[in-house]
């Protein structure tokens, strides 16, 4: 791999540039200690993933990504946030604009070498999986996916208006929920779930800016939250997301749990999917985004014995192709799309204009 490190500080790019060095698969280390230089060596050396500062001179981090974006540059970029609203609301904004993940830079308290093996650590963490997505996608399983995408229906049949819409993503996410929910308008006759790989401290912002974008009401969810038509609930960063009926009633309700990791994720696709599953059987339809990983394939296949309709993100416009390919290869998905042609059949779905 060919990496640039683009930081304004001293210090960092030697402290990422030493570590990035170690790793087994890193072949080559490119370094910006601004955003000018940063966009310039992206453009010219082309490499296989970017770390990028957000608050750098010349050009900031944002700015870098909006250029990136205008000149089709397509390579990840792992973002380096300050632990500040100032930085948060940037990182929010750099997921938005195709960031492929946030790590939080080292804040200082409760002793700085904690904090920063932290950061390598899931540095190495990232970058290992981005590796292991990368050598199943050169491999047949890619060919086998892409073979059972196309068999699937263009428009799949319903046979009963869905009651609930519940969407799973994580690497590349906020830029694709960004793409499809601002398509869906407002009145919409069924409540939305959301669950979204995300750094605590990070959905909030998150779900106020979507809903800014949005006709439909957005919201990062709370414990006890009753399901409503026409408003998505997005499962907080750090919390796992399930809906229950409230018993004695037929309301259904958010539960927000502090409950372990599953799939090394909280909130986890598969403990949403499933829980849906369970309220709702065949009445919902469950939609798959770009991740890496197989998180939500559970939840899916839980889905689909009930009857459920699944919707899966295409190759072409995932930043990483591994969720939606787990759920292709298991033969869980009746319809593989673009996320425009996805929020086209949601609307479909419910019968709504197009």
């Amino acid at each position: 791999m060919k990496i640039i490190v683009a930081d304004d500080s001293v210090l960092y790019r030697k402290v990422l540039g030493d570590f990035l060095g170690t790793l087994p698969f890193v072949d080559e280390l490119l370094f910006a200690a601004d955003g000018g230089r940063a966009l310039s060596l992206a453009l010219d050396e082309k490499p296989d993933l970017m770390t990028l500062d957000l608050e750098m001179p010349v050009m900031n981090g944002l700015q870098v990504l909006r250029e990136l974006k205008r000149n089709d540059a397509t390579m990840p970029v792992l973002v380096l946030s300050a632990q500040s609203d100032k930085g948060t609301e940037m990182a929010v904004g750099a997921m938005e604009l195709g960031a492929m993940d946030v790590l939080l830079k080292p804040s200082g308290h409760g002793g700085h070498g904690d904090s920063l093996e932290a950061l390598k650590r899931r540095l190495r963490l990232i970058l290992q999986a981005y590796v292991l997505e990368q050598q199943r996608a050169s491999l047949s399983s890619l060919a086998h996916a892409t073979s059972a995408a196309s068999a699937v229906p263009s428009r799949p049949e319903f046979h009963a208006r869905p009651r609930l819409l519940a969407m799973g993503a994580s690497t590349g996410g906020p830029s694709v929920l960004d793409r499809i929910m601002p398509r869906i308008p407002a009145g919409f006759p069924a409540p939305i779930v959301i669950a979204l790989h995300m750094l605590p401290g990070f959905s909030a912002m998150f779900a106020a800016r979507l809903a800014r974008r949005c006709s439909v009401e957005v919201v990062e969810a709370s414990d006890g939250d009753v399901l409503l038509p026409g408003r998505a609930y997005l499962a907080p960063a750090g919390s796992q997301m399930t809906v229950e009926i409230e018993p004695g009633s037929s309301l259904v309700k958010v539960h927000v749990r502090d409950d372990p990791d599953e799939n090394h994720a909280r909130p986890s696709v598969d403990q949403l999917f499933s829980s849906v599953a369970e309220v709702y059987g065949g009445r919902a339809v469950a939609v798959i985004l770009t991740g890496m990983g197989k998180d939500g394939v559970k939840g899916l296949a839980r889905l689909r014995a009930r009857g459920a309709r699944v919707l899966a993100q295409d190759s072409r416009t995932s930043l990483v192709f591994g969720m939606p390919r787990a759920a292709i290869e298991a033969g869980l998905v009746d319809m593989v799309a673009s996320p425009e042609s996805i929020a086209d059949h949601i609307l479909y779905a419910w019968g709504q204009p197009t």
